[in-house]
């Protein structure tokens, strides 16, 4: 049996299904990253459930208790690497908190060489800095990856600005600048956050917010995603605009990426 994808834990007792949940129920929830047998970033995963959990639900998580829930699905599933999906939300009034691993998907070395080709719809969060479920979104974008072959779908507000994909943040390149449409229009991905701390670091990097419409994405050199599964991925074409997967500074960050992946996966405790 795939324990994997079998078991689940709900307010930290295990079992093998999910509760039933009434229809347009609101979840907060996040996607951790398993390496090793710990979670990629947790400090900074726990501190956007928080967030989230504060806004909805004045409601918080211990992040003791999280940690030990986590450490106990990768124990009983003997899973060493994997996507945990963490879900906390109000039934029947009363908060639950269910965690599972979920299907992922990491990009090839071929991928992360030659870059992925991209789509795009109209689309835009309810609450874009804050992790809730929309159904409507993720499910849109799919068919479109479907139907198009495309490995990520971007989308446009209704100014046609690009603000994210449908699961992962964009940032472009020009001049040497990395340049991210505006913090507040998209969900802070965790590992863009790390990403900007790194760029913070290096004063041969600049950066910049700005808006980023769609007809205007052919000024621009390189162009990247960010995400759980994702890391920092180079893109090669957005609908039939190409773009350069081999620039350099995508490259350099991807290898400061690394790093700090190493960093925190090796001075994670669970104690």
């Amino acid at each position: 049996m795939d324990l994997q994808n079998t078991i689940y834990l709900i307010n930290n007792e295990i079992c093998t299904k999910t509760p039933c949940l009434k229809p347009n129920t609101l979840i907060v929830y996040d996607v951790i990253r398993i390496i090793d047998k710990k979670p990629l970033f947790f400090y900074l995963h726990f501190d956007n459930l928080t967030k989230a959990l504060n806004k909805f639900f004045n409601f918080g998580i211990e992040i003791s208790s999280l940690k030990q829930q986590i450490k106990k699905l990768i124990e009983i599933t003997n899973t060493t690497k994997g996507n945990v999906k963490i879900e906390i939300f109000s039934n029947n009034e009363t908060i639950q908190t269910v965690l599972h691993f979920v299907p992922h998907y990491y990009p090839t070395p071929d991928q992360y060489d030659k870059g992925v080709t991209l789509n795009y719809m109209k689309a835009e969060r309810k609450t874009p800095q804050l992790k809730t479920w929309q159904t409507n979104i993720r499910n849109n974008a799919n068919e479109i990856k479907s139907k198009t072959n495309s490995f990520e779908v971007l989308l446009l507000n209704d100014e046609n600005q690009i603000t994210e994909g449908s699961r992962s943040n964009i940032l472009f390149i020009k001049n040497n600048t990395i340049i991210s449409p505006p913090s507040n229009l998209l969900l802070q991905g965790i590992t863009r956050k790390v990403l900007l701390n790194i760029i913070s670091k290096n004063d041969k990097l600049n950066y910049k917010e700005s808006k980023v419409y769609y007809k205007h994405i052919n000024k621009f050199e390189a162009a990247f995603l960010t995400g759980t599964s994702l890391n920092i991925l180079p893109i090669a074409k957005i609908n039939d605009w190409n773009f350069n997967a081999n620039n350099t500074i995508i490259k350099q960050l991807i290898s400061s990426f690394k790093i700090e992946v190493e960093y925190d996966i090796n001075s994670f405790k669970y104690d």
